[in-house]
């Protein structure tokens, strides 16, 4: 039996572990397989759940990430100043834009594009209403210098830099459309 990489995980969280690929007798290499551990409130592991994609499934991999917003630009210009991400581009239309903001691609659509997109339609994010209950996560080294730019750039501070039990400092904002954004410190 392979070890698996160790992961530092909160009680509730998911764990995910990659197996190294298995080499055949015949040397041919066999799909890569994934251990899933799902942990109890308790902190006790659950049984592991193995996942083997087929030779012909790919495995999935979270590439972006899209937030409807009313200005394009403007939202590109708030995460480079604020995050100091770096644009890719936004179309002439000023409809749709990407930044690289790591291993994930942070992108902006407009609303009429979503809406076209979207035919029974969605509900807009706004400072006027309370967040969505989802965030986005941006790690970093300096969570209360992190926080200090982003409100400068025009985010809201929502809660001020707390350390939790587990030695992780949290804070977060909202950026100008209403997006709520963690802003922490790895997980040790």
């Amino acid at each position: 039996m392979r070890r698996l990489q160790h992961f530092h995980s909160l009680p509730g969280m998911l764990q995910i572990a990659r197996l190294p690929k298995q080499t055949t007798p015949s040397s041919k290499q066999s799909p890569t397989k994934i251990k899933i551990y799902s942990l109890l409130s308790t902190g006790q592991n659950s049984r592991p759940v193995t996942y083997s994609p087929t030779r012909n499934q790919k495995m999935i991999k979270f590439t972006y990430t899209i937030l409807y917003v009313h200005d394009v630009e403007k939202a590109v210009r708030f995460y480079e100043m604020a995050f100091g991400f770096t644009r890719k581009f936004v179309t002439p239309e000023n409809d749709y834009g990407e930044l690289l903001s790591g291993e994930t691609t942070l992108s902006f659509a407009s609303i009429d594009l979503a809406g076209s997109n979207l035919k029974e339609g969605f509900i807009e994010s706004s400072l006027h209403n309370k967040p969505f209950g989802i965030e986005m996560g941006f790690t970093t080294d300096n969570v209360e210098a992190a926080i200090k730019k982003a409100v400068e750039a025009g985010a809201v501070l929502v809660e001020s830099p707390k350390t939790k039990p587990w030695g992780q400092v949290v804070a977060y904002v909202r950026d100008p459309d209403g997006f709520l954004i963690e802003i922490c410190s790895a997980m040790s």
